[in-house]
């Protein structure tokens, strides 16, 4: 109960009755929330009543967050002598509701992140905007991403932000087991290094001398298989909590998807640009056994009773239909064509051979 604006009766704030007995509210809520609470007060001590949410200091509990009723108290002929407020603890609830608030953010965030990487050219385009939406809720100002080389025995760079442009030589290759991106790849388990401009740890000493606070590493695994690592770094924080590193967790699994389905496409263009090489060479290569087949048929109907010159005839047809049977066998092996596996045979050939072979095409 207040009474001429000087006296508030609430267990709520941590004090006996009798040491709220002609307490000032000012004094009793301090300055600050006091200032928050000046036109509730005014307004209630014009008559009308309000609601609404603030914070408090409890003596025990320290701040709290309450849902606060002001109600005047009107006197026999309708004055005003103070007011009365009911207040309830609604810490847990403000507290719940912030969690789903910002674990709905995360979650859009999430959504949005995948429509990047479903949509990205690139993977240089898609790690930069992918960056740019999470970096304000994870306060990170870096990141790195190394690929596995060719060779399979180290890291190449392949995307970064924060980095001035002439360090970035000094990146472009890291060893398994150098700094930490370098350990994540050797051992394929994250790593989160927190307060790294205390640290005399040799694996963060790359990171730290371009000012990083904090840094999580995760290695991107399709499968079993390593195909590089992911990074995200902080200048101006110590540390990020687990939520915070689970984001960024799920974050290089989307990579890591990305990165696969480039492979996969790229292997299937790969694979059709074969198929088309090989179906133009097999195009060509089925005319040459027709010409002397049709030129034989024409040959062995003029020859009329010269069974030798048939003979001749027949022997070439024979081995031109030979032929012509194993350029359609390979046309039917698809499987081959697409996976590259098409061999060329090799045999040897006499001049001889070879010249009839191609007079025989010739006809």
């Amino acid at each position: 109960i207040f009474r001429d604006r000087g006296v508030e009766v609430d267990v709520k704030t941590g004090l006996k009755p009798d040491e709220l007995e002609g307490m000032h509210l000012k004094q009793l809520l301090g300055e600050e929330i006091y200032k928050q609470r000046a036109p509730y007060i005014a307004r209630v001590l014009h008559g009308q009543a309000v609601k609404f949410e603030g914070p408090t200091q409890h003596r025990y509990l320290g701040r709290r967050d309450l849902e606060l009723s002001y109600v005047p108290d009107f006197g026999p002929d309708a004055d005003i002598r103070g007011f009365y407020v009911m207040a309830m603890d609604i810490t847990e609830r403000k507290k719940t509701e912030k969690q789903l608030e910002h674990q709905a953010r995360r979650l859009r965030l999430l959504w949005e992140a995948a429509g990047v990487i479903l949509t990205a050219e690139n993977p240089d385009t898609m790690l930069q905007r992918v960056f740019g939406k999470i970096s304000p809720l994870l306060e990170v100002d870096t990141f790195f991403n190394f690929m596995v080389n060719e060779a399979g025995d180290a890291l190449a760079l392949q995307a970064c932000h924060g980095i001035p442009e002439e360090e970035l030589p000094g990146l472009a290759r890291l060893e398994f087991g150098q700094a930490v991106c370098g350990n994540v790849a050797k051992h394929r388990k994250a790593i989160v290094a927190c307060s790294i401009h205390e640290s005399d740890h040799p694996m963060v000493q790359l990171v730290k001398g371009y000012g990083i606070r904090a840094y999580a590493c995760n290695p991107l695994m399709a499968g079993d298989e390593l195909i590089g690592t992911l990074s995200f770094a902080s200048r101006t924080r110590t540390e990020f909590d687990t939520d915070e590193i689970e984001f960024m967790e799920t974050i290089s699994h989307y990579i890591t998807g990305a990165y696969v389905r480039w492979k996969l496409l790229e292997d299937l263009r790969a694979a059709d640009k074969r198929k088309d090489e090989f179906l133009a060479t097999l195009a060509h290569e089925l005319r040459n056994p027709l010409a002397p087949i049709r030129t034989g048929l024409e040959v062995m109907r003029m020859a009329g009773g010269n069974l030798s010159a048939i003979e001749r005839i027949r022997v070439t047809m024979e081995r031109q239909v030979e032929q012509l049977v194993t350029l359609v066998n390979d046309l039917l092996d698809v499987s081959r064509i697409t996976r590259g596996k098409l061999q060329l045979r090799e045999s040897r050939v006499g001049i001889a051979e070879g010249v009839r072979s191609a007079v025989e095409a010739s006809y």
